[in-house]
């Protein structure tokens, strides 16, 4: 993510965003809960590992859910209407199914973002996509990696998050310099 000004597209608090990227699956979702699934990768570093325990992802039958929805990698492609018996993760072993399906509760629709759409980020800073931008005009680093998301610098005062740019600052620094930091604002360690 940059702060920046990106030829008029990103005024006031709408934001561009990198078309390449979200071709690349980045923001397809339409409800808030997240599902995951771990590989562990002391597993794989195993040397007597068993062939058959091997993780796979993919669109394979399941006993405990269908997979209509799925595509080839194992996740849901875009345009999938799901339901609450539906699987979203496809990830198996020869010997166990690790599939995650929906709570019986749920439906969903995987779709991409499309320009008008409204985002928000943790502090609250809204803003709305106003210019899908190609990866190849798209700004970049020093070290050539391609940003996701320009978010106009005027969107922090007008909006009053200034925390979200003190964590960005903060995140950066831990990151560039190799350290673990304490930083949650609600106790002391």
């Amino acid at each position: 993510m940059a702060v920046n000004v990106h030829q008029g597209y990103n005024q006031e608090d709408s934001l561009v965003m990198n078309r390449a990227s979200m071709e690349r699956g980045m923001f397809q979702f339409e409800h808030i809960r997240s599902y995951k699934a771990e590989v562990d990768n002391k597993e794989t570093q195993d040397k007597r590992r068993k062939a058959d325990d091997l993780v796979n992802f993919g669109k394979v039958l399941s006993k405990i859910g269908l997979v209509d929805c799925l595509d080839d990698d194992g996740f849901p492609y875009v345009g999938a209407n799901l339901q609450s018996s539906d699987i979203v993760i496809g990830k198996c072993t020869e010997s166990a199914d690790h599939r995650i399906k929906l709570k019986h509760t749920e439906r969903g629709k995987i779709q991409s973002p499309t320009l008008g759409d409204k985002f928000s980020s943790m502090h609250g800073q809204k803003g709305v996509l106003g210019f899908l931008e190609s990866q190849e005009k798209f700004p970049f680093t020093i070290q050539g990696i391609v940003l996701d998301v320009v978010i106009n610098p005027h969107a922090f005062p007008s909006r009053q998050t200034p925390a979200q740019l003190l964590e960005a600052a903060l995140g950066k620094g831990i990151a560039f310099g190799g350290l673990k930091k304490y930083a949650t604002p609600f106790s002391t360690p």
